[in-house]
């Protein structure tokens, strides 16, 4: 029984290790693929969000919060002769954020054809110079095969901090992706809000005016955020997207 233990044991060591390089490999094909995106007259194919908030006063200032995402997608199936361009496919995200000296970076990387989490890292660093890295492998039902820490530079256990775990970067993960599905595969970009149109029997009237009011209010909100001094509360969106180098964007934006 403890040979045939051992045996087992050491099988499963095997495939773990065989899925580790498989995702270790899967990621540096992806950043060589970024680093080259839109280069060489090849089309790019990159969603860009940089949000700007403002944070709640704090003293003497208020603290400026700045994330910028970037998303690195292919397109399967389609037909470019018929114009049917196929489904975006996110293979690789990155997210740079700063607030009031402190730094977040991530990274998250996702299997290029069947789009389930493989990855993901984090690299943290305070105003004050504590530092925690993480990186977190996984495998095609979600489960955490692997995990390494690093806390001032130095090997740790998952324990040593509680800045995230694999269960956060997999929610994380799942989110971004369904931000660009929103963005890219969806031909009503906001489902859930259905349920907040008026009713039919709404007076025509009313929702011009109600339309309006809201209008207003927008523009109002809009002009004073210009005047605080420019990206203050904005979300920026940046879609490239095109067929090839033949062909204008899929989708302008």
């Amino acid at each position: 029984m403890a040979c045939l233990l051992a045996v087992v044991m050491t099988l499963h060591a095997q495939t773990k290790a065989e899925q580790i390089k498989h995702i270790r490999q899967v990621y540096a094909e992806a950043k060589q693929k970024a680093a080259k995106m839109g280069q060489d007259g090849k089309a790019a194919h990159t969603v860009h969000i940089r949000q700007i908030e403002m944070g709640e006063p704090g003293g003497e200032y208020t603290p400026e919060i700045d994330t910028d995402t970037q998303f690195y997608f292919d397109r399967i199936g389609g037909n470019s002769e018929q114009g049917i361009t196929g489904k975006a496919v996110c293979y690789f995200v990155s997210v740079n954020w700063m607030a009031d000296g402190h730094t977040n970076y991530r990274e998250y990387l996702f299997d290029p054809v069947k789009g389930h989490l493989l990855f993901a890292f984090m690299k943290a660093e305070t105003h004050a110079g504590f530092k925690v890295e993480t990186r977190y492998y996984y495998d095609a039902n979600g489960n955490c095969i692997e995990q390494k820490h690093k806390v001032q530079d130095k090997e740790a256990t998952p324990d040593s901090h509680s800045w995230n775990d694999w269960k956060s970067e997999l929610v994380q993960g799942n989110k971004h992706i369904k931000i660009f599905n929103l963005l890219l595969n969806t031909e009503r970009p906001y489902p859930e809000l259905a349920s907040a149109h008026y009713p039919s029997s709404t007076p025509k009237a009313k929702l011009l005016k109600d339309i309006r009011a809201a209008y207003a209010k927008a523009k109002q909100r809009i002009e004073q955020n210009d005047k605080d001094g420019g990206l203050k509360n904005d979300i920026e969106i940046t879609i490239h997207d095109q067929k090839s180098e033949d062909f204008p964007p899929v989708q302008p934006f």
